[in-house]
């Protein structure tokens, strides 16, 4: 269980505790309901909130990915964009933290139900689910703010119905003296623990690894307090450190969470989110599209992770093969077409200054702006990317293929859509077929978990990268050891990622008779080359040197998409003008009018909790409901706490 952990055991199961919905009408569900069994324990309550430990909810997916994306440029959508959608609100998170302070506040009373001696034998259980709910907090407070930490999720054990909401600079403050405790509690625990490894599915109870856990929880909190107090952040940095923080994939947290149910199936615990884990067929997760400079950036580079993250496309060898014999070779996107090695009509391959049959399939999607006029250029000179049924004529009209004696309706994608199989456990892969031929379908076991990645080496040597660059950090080794370290251990754990989830073409055939189909999983000597290119070297120079830190830490997080938001947030990354990867600039409208926090709305009348959050808006100096909320100066302009004084988008890094 070092590495990753099975689904629940059979007494974990049986203690499952009530989830809840985000809805704030509901607010006392939320605070009176916190499980549904008859007598908790230790045991089953760590257990339990183990596996309710779910940042990333259903709306973290659904509704957070065009405006995370649109932000860093790090992908495209299948149907272009306008400007309506470069100021979409960013959506807040799901509210994963009142979850968890359901289990603390079970926790503590159940241990108060108990001798002073036995309750001591259970503390690094009570530490372990406060570091869960810390790990929530921080991420709820990346999108919100302010939250109700110290009175929330309390209720039921004779709590308030309506708790306060906690400034978020005093919660750092808090959360960094808590996971300090924590730290000491995992490494000297009382004698005597209590329970079995069976208890604890993300580490079988190696309260060492919950140790670093913890700290390297410090270090991601300070790198949210650092445009607020950047000394008292490398302060907690140089500490954690010290401590000794996750820095080797072994120790991910990273394990499975979901399984294969619906709804309808499902009472109680995250019903929504397993839902969605199974395949919920209302979000169309295939509109994200590789960006084309990103890809290719990738791709150049032969960045391993850019075939874990994004698939395929369509124009397998049999496919165009298919068009050439047919006589369809015109109708061909150019952009497949100018990758294809073709000798005498025949296809051979894909050529190597596109990276062979390895990442020639690999396509990313403009922008789709046009920089001048601010057009969206969906279905226009980029009709290439988009006309791909049938092709398209020069002014984007579609045009019919022709198969035997009937017109054929068929469309091979020339783009590399985001891999589903990382966000879904039911995605099964139908093999790009023929026009007559019969679906060839990849089925995999019904069960299929899901695995997500919560806190990782790679994060965190990135993490200490960038501190590393900003100097004064006691204990701190070299920043370009620590960068190198962060790349290999992000290809390691989106390959484990990649492996886990059955993503398509890893290590996987599928009896599909293609000789060009190249197989995608890690080869020998690919990181080694990886840390070889300039790209993925530090130079000295530190605001270059935060540039290539901040981008490998967004292509990290490529589907965290909180993480993701955050990094590009407070970094200005990708950089107007940058020598790494430069932003697209639109002339027409600056960047400045994307939105740096979610569109807060003005609580109803029946709410309960209506004056706490009217106040909590105010004092944060948050327009509610506002008429214009989609311009520039609002959801822009009124910033969060921790994000006063960060770059703006395209800024690039901050030297602290």
């Amino acid at each position: 269980m070092n590495k990753f952990v099975k689904l629940l055991s059979v007494g974990c199961v049986g203690a499952m505790l009530v989830g809840f919905s985000s809805c704030r009408d509901d607010w006392s569900d939320q605070n009176t309901k916190p499980s549904q069994i008859t007598k908790a324990t230790p045991s089953t309550l760590l257990c339990s909130a183990e596996f309710a430990f779910y940042p990333f909810g259903y709306g973290h997916y659904f509704y957070g990915v065009t405006p995370t994306f649109l932000n860093s440029q790090m992908a495209s959508f299948s149907a272009g964009i306008t400007e309506e959608q470069l100021k979409k609100s960013v959506p807040s998170t799901s509210g994963c933290m009142v979850k968890a302070l359901t289990y603390v506040s079970e926790m503590e009373y159940t241990l108060g139900q108990m001798s002073e001696e036995e309750a001591a034998s259970y503390e690094a259980y009570h530490q372990a689910v406060k570091v869960m709910a810390i790990f929530c907090g921080l991420m709820d407070s990346d999108t919100s703010g302010d939250v109700p930490y110290t009175q929330g999720g309390r209720a039921y054990r004779g709590g308030t119905l309506t708790p306060e909401y906690d400034r978020v600079k005093d919660l750092y403050d808090l959360w960094n003296t808590e996971l300090k405790n924590a730290v000491q509690v995992f490494k000297n625990p009382p004698a005597g623990q209590s329970g079995s490894a069976s208890d604890d599915i993300i580490y079988g109870k190696d309260w060492n690894k919950w140790a670093k856990f913890a700290s390297s929880l410090r270090v991601k909190l300070a790198t949210r307090l650092l445009a607020q107090n950047a000394a008292l952040a490398k302060q907690i940095v140089g500490e954690a450190v010290a401590d000794g923080v996750i820095t080797d994939s072994a120790d991910d947290v990273l394990f499975n969470k979901a399984s294969y149910r619906t709804s309808s199936e499902v009472t109680g615990i995250d019903a929504g989110e397993i839902a969605f884990g199974s395949g919920n067929t209302s979000y169309d997760y295939h509109g994200i599209v590789g960006n084309k400079k990103v890809v290719d950036w990738l791709r150049e580079n032969k960045d391993p992770r850019l075939r874990f993250q994004f698939e395929k496309n369509n124009w397998t060898g049999k496919v165009v093969q298919y068009y050439l014999s047919n006589g369809h070779r015109d109708v061909m996107p150019t952009v497949v077409l100018e990758r294809c090695k073709i000798e005498n009509g025949e296809f051979k391959g894909y050529k190597e200054e596109f990276g062979g049959n390895l990442w020639a399939r690999y396509i990313g999607v403009p922008d789709m702006i046009d920089p001048v006029t601010g057009a969206n250029l969906h279905n226009k000179e980029n009709g290439q990317y988009f006309l791909y049924s049938q092709g398209a004529d020069e002014g984007g009209n579609q045009i019919t293929v022709h198969v035997g004696e009937s017109d054929a309706t068929f469309s091979y994608c020339p783009f590399s859509r985001a891999n589903e199989k990382l966000i879904r456990t039911n995605e099964d892969f139908t093999l790009p077929r023929l026009p007559g031929e019969n679906a060839e379908r990849a089925d995999f076991e019904t069960d299929v978990p899901r695995y997500d990645m919560y806190i990782t080496a790679a994060e965190v040597n990135f993490y200490l990268a960038e501190f590393a660059t900003y100097g004064g950090v006691a204990g701190l080794g070299s920043a370009a050891e620590y960068f190198k370290k962060g790349v290999e251990q992000s290809v390691k754990t989106w390959a484990r990622l990649a492996d886990l989830n059955k993503v398509q073409y890893y290590n996987a055939s599928y009896g599909y008779a293609d000789e060009y189909e190249a197989n995608i999983a890690l080869q020998d000597g690919e990181i080694a080359a990886l840390l070889n290119r300039p790209d993925y070297q530090l130079t000295g120079n530190k605001s270059v040197d935060l540039e290539k830190i901040f981008l490998n830490l967004e292509i990290h997080f490529m589907f965290n998409t909180v993480d993701h938001f955050v990094t590009a947030r407070r970094s200005g990354v990708p950089k107007i003008g940058s020598t790494v990867l430069p932003r697209t600039t639109y002339n027409v409208f600056a960047a400045t009018i994307m939105p740096r926090r979610p569109d807060f709305q003005k609580p109803s009348d029946t709410d309960q909790m209506r004056d706490i959050l009217t106040e909590v808006y105010s004092r944060q100096g948050f327009t509610l409901n506002a008429a214009a909320d989609f311009q520039a100066g609002i959801l822009n302009t009124e910033r969060l706490w921790q994000d006063v004084g960060a770059p703006n988008w395209g800024a690039g890094p901050i030297v602290y």
